[in-house]
Parts: structure tokens; sequence; C-alpha cells
């Protein structure tokens, strides 16, 4: 389990001698949840000497244990590290996979640079779930704001930002980026201080110090508006920052809880009036924290928060350059000729390489072995450069991945990522990094016996390892899913039984395979069963639906035409179950003028039926109707209007999130129509 533990460390203002430790974990959220309210803490020992003392919430101390917690915070530093220092240059080793670094990420010989621009972009928008925004309407175009107490944006270029859908209870539920947008960053216009639990709004003047990521106060003032002075202040008091967004937009680089601002005059009833700003930058250094979270808004006035995530431009967001990927194979190549030999090309086959690495490192036979003897030796030496590489080539995948849209560029990504695998497998098949980076590749490529390949010689590498059983069920699972969604059934039987003798007789593996290939088996048979059915009442519409279903599943669209040819040409031409079938499996087919018949035949049977006038103006629009599919519609609302119908809600609420009659929902007519329903 991960465990995260906050310790916070009281000391008493009054009597520095009285310290008390408080470790808040996953068991005392409600307590933390108490104190950050309350941003402070009675001292306990002044309360045993009848004093009431309060102690200021210092910054805890955090206690992580486990991997996947502390490489999260290992992640969340570096990006704070790199955003906040953008006049440096960052190279890196990777040693741990940080998912935010991949679009930045360029080779750059054995290791990578962070290739980036000073500036920002606002790259995704999160509403907050579940919180409802009063009359917004998708589509609706927002611009982004800040907050005074937020860091402050300097446009540059401005973004392009829209509202996505709306869910029925006025809730976002996505928006849309059309352009990121180019900003910089300024410090916040004002904060919020506390000492203890008061709390005053104060205005900030800041300026950057010299030489460094770091900015300075340079002055606080009071707010002018007369309740935000707080009351109950003293003079001399320290005053900590506090800002009412989910960041901190300045960061107080001291560890100790020191703070450059106090008290210096008080008015009635301990009304904060004067602040003291000290000048020594070793107590009054502070970090801009570029913003997690913005305020937007509709051209109508319509405001409301969502997270954002503002990172820095990568420098090659669009592709990476060609003659980069060339010098880093180049580099590769040389760097191959010392370790291994420079023997393999871009037409060396995955077969080649595996019978290489088994001739080499697992006979020991080095017969026209032209790199360094020493490195056949060293199994450090193996894993440490076959990482190397296998990093490399997995921005290269990770580029892959992120390509859909550019057939062209994937399949060059595709290349790069697949040489630099096979590099590295050749480097260390010993590193099981490596395979399961590889096979991860060859499966989304559809390469499973070249994948079966770099498993069985992984396995032969380490005859006691457990990877390659995992290996070999990713590989044969993702095969047999590849076949069903083909509609393959048989075959994928055919590889599921086949999987099994890679495992133990009585292992979970060899039992999950053998369940796998009787279900599949097992669908093929229901499936004739049915189809057997139905071609003796070929007139039923639940047997046509449930065969047409199957063979759709199945992918075997000509299965399922032939199938609806044959309801065609026995259903009841006046049967509400026989035309509700047809258009369900027009609307699947995307056969919007033989659905548009159904519907047109269901309203003439039954003309109060709003549900049957809502699909046929759908589809009346799906053909470009317009006029017709208004008429029909506003027909519709008429009679919904009248019907006493206890599910008539919900109908109207799938209405109005129909894709095709939403341009319809805008016209004033329908908008008149709908008042009141």
């Amino acid at each position: 389990d991960e465990q995260v533990t906050l310790v916070y460390t009281f000391q008493c203002p009054v009597n520095p001698s009285h310290q008390f430790t408080a470790a808040l974990g996953r068991g005392e959220i409600g307590m933390l949840a108490q104190l950050e309210q309350m941003g402070a803490a009675p001292c306990n020992k002044c309360q045993q000497q009848g004093l009431q003392t309060i102690i200021p919430l210092p910054e805890p101390r955090v206690s992580v244990g486990g991997n996947t917690a502390v490489s999260a915070i290992n992640a969340h530093l570096a990006k704070n590290i790199f955003d906040t220092n953008r006049d440096n240059a960052f190279y890196l080793e990777e040693s741990f996979e940080l998912g935010w670094m991949y679009p930045y990420m360029a080779p750059s010989g054995t290791i990578f640079k962070l290739a980036a621009h000073r500036e920002f972009e606002i790259a995704t928008i999160v509403p907050t779930p579940g919180v409802p925004v009063t009359n917004l309407v998708s589509g609706a175009e927002l611009l982004v704001g800040s907050h005074p107490t937020d860091t402050q944006l300097s446009t540059i270029r401005p973004g392009k930002f829209f509202i996505g859908t709306v869910g029925a209870n006025h809730v976002p539920q996505n928006i849309l980026i059309e352009d990121p947008g180019k900003y910089d960053i300024t410090p916040p216009k004002s904060a919020y201080v506390t000492s203890g639990t008061n709390t005053a709004l104060v205005n900030l003047q800041t300026e950057p110090i010299p030489d460094s990521p770091f900015h300075k106060i340079t002055g606080a003032t009071v707010a002018t508006n007369q309740f935000d002075g707080g009351i109950q202040f003293n003079e001399g008091e320290p005053l900590h920052l506090q800002f009412i967004s989910g960041y901190s937009s300045l960061q107080n680089q001291r560890t100790n809880g020191a703070t450059p601002l106090t008290v210096a005059g008080t008015g009635p009833g301990g009304a904060l009036t004067e602040i003291r700003v000290s000048k020594d930058t070793r107590l009054n250094r502070y970090v801009l924290m570029p913003p997690t979270e913005f305020t937007f808004s509709t051209p109508d006035g319509i405001t409301f928060r969502a997270q954002a995530n503002f990172r820095r431009i990568p420098e090659h967001k669009e592709r990476l350059p060609e003659e980069l990927m060339q010098k880093d194979r180049e580099f590769w190549k040389r760097y191959s000729e010392r370790l291994i030999g420079n023997w393999v090309t871009e037409k060396t086959s995955v077969k080649e390489i595996c019978e290489w690495v088994e001739r080499t490192f697992i006979q020991r036979d080095l017969k026209g072995f032209k790199g360094d003897p020493a490195f056949v030796r060293d199994n450090d030496a193996q894993k440490g450069f076959s990482k190397l590489r296998c990093a490399i080539g997995g921005v290269y995948a990770w580029r892959y991945a992120m390509s859909d849209q550019n057939a062209t560029l994937k399949a060059r990504y595709a290349e790069e990522a697949d040489f630099a695998y096979r590099q590295a497998f050749a480097f260390g098949a010993i590193n099981p990094e490596v395979a399961f980076k590889y096979v991860k590749l060859l499966v989304q490529e559809a390469r499973f016996a070249d994948a079966k390949l770099i498993v069985d010689t992984l396995a032969k590498t380490d005859p006691n390892s457990r990877f390659p059983r995992t290996l070999y069920n990713t590989i044969h699972i993702s095969h047999e899913q590849m076949l069903i969604q083909a509609g393959q059934y048989r075959e994928a039987a055919t590889v599921a039984s086949n999987t099994a003798r890679y495992f133990p007789r009585n292992s979970p593996e060899y039992t999950n395979c053998l369940i796998r290939a009787q279900s599949y088996l097992r669908q093929i048979g229901q499936a004739d069963a049915l189809r057997r059915q139905f071609e003796l009442t070929p007139s039923d519409s639940k047997l046509f639906l449930s065969l047409f279903s199957q063979y759709l599943a199945r992918r075997d669209t000509n299965a399922a035409r032939n199938a609806l040819a044959m309801f065609q040409r026995h259903h009841n031409p006046t049967n509400v179950f026989d035309l509700t079938a047809l258009k369900h499996v027009h609307r699947s087919l995307g056969e919007w003028e033989e659905k548009f018949k159904a519907d047109k035949k269901l309203t003439e049977l039954f003309p109060n039926s709003f549900s049957a006038m809502f699909d046929l103006a759908e589809s009346e629009m799906r053909l470009d109707k317009n006029n017709d599919a208004k008429a029909t519609l506003l027909r519709a609302l008429e009679v919904y209007r009248k019907s006493n119908d206890q599910k008539k809600s919900d109908v109207l609420r799938h209405m109005k999130q129909s894709g095709p009659l939403q341009p319809l929902l805008e016209d004033a007519d329908i908008k008149a129509a709908l008042e009141g329903l």
C-alpha cells in the first residue's frame, strides 16, 4: 500500500519550549481538514497551564512510502523545477517514466534534452465534476481570466476555448480547445495574510530578484474594503501568505516557516492597517508558480472555475525533426560499433536478432563477434546500455501512440521505435524492460509472431524469471481480442488453446486460457443455433434482432445484411415491433433513408406517438430535410404537451441530447414550443 503521512511540528509562539508533533495519515483526513480550515491549533501545554495560545499551522514534512507515491512526488517536483527555471536547459537520464515529460523529450546522445519554449499554453481544461453552471450552453466561446490572487496571465496569443457538451443538470462535461494560446505569467496582485486564525486581504507589489528564478515582495498594503483588514491582529506578529485557489501563486522558499511579513500597525479591534516587509532576500524569496486553475467566462457574463494543464510549450510539439531522428540513429550505430558491432540495420529481422542473442550471450559463441568481448561478460553493462537505448525507443513509441491522425508520421515513429528496441534488445536481452516495451509495440502493430520470439529469447536468458509468463499472456490475449473484433471467434479459440501450453496445467493461467477458448466456441455455437431457429421463423423480430446483434459483434456484415434481407421479406409492415426492429437495424448500419421509411410508417400507424415523431425528425435532419424535420418536431411537441405518459420526460431529455436535432433546438419556433415543458 502507498503510505503518505504529513508530519506537523508545532512550536508555541509564546513559550518556544512548548513543542509537539502530529503525524496525519489516511486515517486522520477529518482532523487534517479541520486543521487546514482553522489554519492553526491550540497549544496543549499552555492549555494545561490555563492559557489559551494559538499556534499557526506550520508547513508539514511529508513522509511517503511506496514506489508509485514516491514517483508521483518526484514527477511533481521535477515539473515544478522545470516550470519555474525557464532560463535553464534541462538534460536527464530516464530511470522511471514520468508521463508529463514525454512531449518535451528529445534524444541527445545517450540521454535526453527537455526541449521547451519559455512560454506556456493551456493544453487541457477539466470542468469541476458535478458542479452545475446555470445557463451554460454547448458551443459557447470561453474567455480565460485570473482572480487577483491567481498567478496572472500575460497574453501573447489568446487561446480559443469552447464549451463541449453540457449535461441535463447543467454540469459541463468537457471543454474543447481549438487553439491552446501562448502566455507568460506574472505575480498575483493580491493575497490573504494570516496570523493564527486572523485573516486579511492585502495588495502586493513584487519584483524579480536579479540572476535568479525568484521574486521578492517589495510592498504589501491592506485592501481598501473596510472588512478586508481583519481583526485581532497584534503588532510584531508574523504574517503568512494564503491563496484561495487550489495552488499557491507564490511559494516561500524558506523551509522553517519564516516569513518576511509582520504586523506593523493595527486599528480599532486589532484591524490590520500596516505591514512591514523585510528586504532580506534570504527571507523574502518566493517562486512564482504557474496556475493550475482559471476563471473562465462566456461573452454574456457566465463564470466558473476549472482545472487546467497549463504547461510550457514543447519545442517539438508537432513532430520530432527528421534530422534529429537521423542524428540519434547514427549516434547509436557508432555506439553499437564499440559494444557489439554495428550489425543491426534497418532490415535486420527480429528472428535474426534473437538468434544472435542466443548464440552470443547464452551459448557464448563469439565466432565472428565484432564488439568488445568484455561487454558480453558484463551483465550490468548490458542492462545499463539496453535501458538507455530502450528509453529513447520509448519516446518514439509514445509519439507513435499519439499520432493516430497522421498515418505517415505514425509509421515513421514506429520505424524509429522498432529500430531502437531492436538495438536495445541486442545490447541486453537480459533486461526485461526492453522486452516489455518492445512487445507492447509489436502487439500494437499486430506482429504477434515477432513478439513471441522476443519473449522466447527473454525466457532463455533467465529460465527462472516470471516475466515471460506475463508477456505470453499479454501477447495472446491481445491477439484474441484483435481476432474477436474482426469476428474471427474460431481463430481466437485456437489462439487461446495454444496459449495454454505456455503454462503449467495446474496454474490459473492455464485454466483461464481453456475457459476463454470454450467461451469463443460457445458463442459460435449459439450464433449457429440462433441462425437455424431464425431460418425456421424469419418473421420473428426478437430472433432477428438477437441474430443481427451477434453478427455485428462478430463484424460479419455480410451475414448481418443477409439476415436483414430475410426479415424484410417476411416481416409484418403494420406491426409496431417489426417496424421498430427495422428502424434500429437501419440506424446501426447508417442507412438513414431506410430508417426514415420505417419512422414514417410508425408515425402514420401511431399519429399520437411523440416518441415516433422525435425519431422521424431525427431521420429527416440526417437526410437534410430540415424544413420537414422542423414541422415534425413542432407536431411532436404539441402531442407531447397533451400527453399523460408517466415516462414522457425521459423521452424529452433524450430528444434534447440528440446530436442531429441540436440545430433545430436553436430555432425560435422550437424554443417557444419547448417553453414550460
